[in-house]
């Protein structure tokens, strides 16, 4: 289960990701071509995401209910 602080977290991290991604990853696309950068984007996501099936499940934290 998530929580406010934790959603926060995640989504400062992916915010502050993207925004300093943004420029050079659309500098490659205009220097490589759209359907390469598009396949990096893609390949990447998909390798990502089993990288992510990998790892261990920490359980995250656990709140005891009173």
């Amino acid at each position: 289960m998530l929580w406010a602080t934790d959603v926060e977290g995640v989504d400062s991290i992916y915010s502050l990701t993207f925004a300093a991604l943004l420029i050079p990853l659309s500098r490659m696309g205009d220097a490589r071509g759209r359907r390469r950068a598009i396949a990096f984007a893609v390949w990447g996501s998909v390798i990502g995401g089993m990288a992510a099936l990998l790892l261990p499940d920490t359980g995250g934290r656990r709140h005891e209910e009173e």
